[in-house]
């Protein structure tokens, strides 16, 4: 097709978006909005279902607001397994399973030494600040002693230190899971 057909096709396509723009113009019926806004409207939409549309987009935005300031002003969690592939949640995960695992060793407990063996999961919430926010079993060993036992290291060995800057800006709150194992000596 040669530049002057091209040129044509265009001002035709234009020419028939206009006429249809005009038509609609032309039968569009005027609706007046709460707000005292005038509207357009054409077709089988009418005023009544345009405001209902309208009031409906209100609800909804609302809604949305809301629950952006109510997720806005919750912490953010972050959980770390036992390998976290981030430096920071790693150096952090560490320090802590270092601090617990050397008070749980030199706190076993008695009534299950020798006796009760198995492996307990928990999560430790801990706060930007160091502070425990609550410890919660995952798993159970099946022994009341061991899981209490699990339970009692992570909560003597708080506070724990308080999270770097950078781990601030990364997390309010960790989730840190780790497994307890209790075995023969």
């Amino acid at each position: 097709m040669s530049v002057r057909g091209k040129v044509l096709k265009a001002f035709l396509w234009m020419l028939l978006f206009c006429i249809a723009f005009i038509s609609v113009q032309v039968h569009a019926k005027d609706c007046y909005m709460q707000d005292g806004t005038k509207v357009k409207i054409s077709g089988s939409m009418t005023c009544e279902k345009l405001k209902a549309r309208s009031k409906e987009i209100d609800r909804l935005e609302t809604e949305i607001a809301k629950q952006q300031e109510e997720s806005l002003s919750r912490p953010k969690r972050r959980f770390v397994g036992a390998r976290p592939k981030d430096v920071d949640f790693a150096l952090y995960m560490e320090a802590w399973r270092q601090k617990v695992e050397q008070y749980g060793n030199k706190h076993y407990p008695v009534a299950a030494r020798n006796k009760q063996y198995g492996t307990v999961q928990l999560t430790a919430f801990i706060k930007s600040d160091g502070t425990l926010e609550k410890v919660e079993i995952n798993k159970s060993s099946g022994y009341e002693a061991l899981d209490n036992h699990a339970l009692d290291i992570v909560r003597a060995t708080a506070p724990y230190a308080p999270f770097s800057h950078r781990l601030k800006k990364k997390a309010d709150v960790l989730g840190l899971t780790r497994t307890f194992k209790y075995q023969k000596d």
